[in-house]
């Protein structure tokens, strides 16, 4: 096992991921041909490299961290990232037993949103071949005055403008594999309340959700015409 604690004042990662951009950029492959022969031949007989998805079993690839004993605390006061500043970020995880812990993952400032995350995330122990990573009590609660900036910086492109959403505080919980995920969420946004309680499955050819939703606004037509 192993105990690890970080207490770091400041962390340009703009500056180093730059760097590091730079010195594993991949070199330019030569295009020569030579006489008599054609590029990217296949001895007959031979068959193509079998590709294997596992797109249809999320996160196994954590599966890796699951022969691990580790605990972890950190506290970041200032982070750049993508020139954006981060504020403020902690962690207080531990992984056991092929099973990784959030006692707490928070920031205080991230492109105007603060956040906080708790749970576990279990099964990363491999077992029979296969692991199966499920969330357990998975809680979130996430706020901010504005989801401009944090849009932007994450790159999510939103059919609403997100200036018209307003202040933003979502709280949730997940449990379950990521393929079925149990779901109970309250999102207030627009001067309304959104809520979801039921069974999310967002992996395969037709995501679904079956459940219960349910919406509280003063204005319905103000609302739908932000749509």
């Amino acid at each position: 096992s192993m105990d690890l604690n970080l207490d770091v004042d400041k962390i340009n990662l703009d500056a180093y991921l730059t760097t590091n951009k730079r010195l594993f950029a991949p070199k330019k492959k030569s295009t020569r041909k030579i006489r008599g022969t054609t590029q990217n031949q296949t001895p007959a007989g031979s068959k193509a490299p079998l590709v294997i998805s596992t797109s249809h079993i999320p996160l196994t690839p954590l599966a890796i961290l699951g022969s691990f004993d580790i605990s972890l605390k950190a506290k970041i006061e200032s982070l750049m990232v993508k020139g954006i500043p981060v504020s403020n970020l902690a962690v207080d995880s531990s992984l056991l037993d092929g099973r990784l812990t959030f006692n707490n993952l928070s920031v205080q400032n991230l492109a105007g949103i603060r956040g906080k995350v708790t749970g576990s995330l279990s099964g990363l122990a491999v077992a029979g071949g296969v692991a199966g990573p499920a969330l357990e009590d998975f809680k979130l609660d996430v706020r901010g005055k504005s989801l401009t900036r944090f849009f932007k910086f994450t790159g999510i492109q939103s059919p609403i403008e997100p200036g018209a959403l307003g202040p933003v505080a979502l709280t949730g919980s997940l449990n379950g594999p990521p393929h079925t995920l149990d779901v109970t969420a309250v999102m207030r946004a627009m001067r309304g309340d959104f809520a979801i309680d039921g069974i999310l499955k967002p992996i395969g050819p037709a995501p679904s959700l079956t459940g219960r939703l349910s919406l509280s606004h003063p204005n319905i037509v103000q609302l739908l015409r932000a749509f």
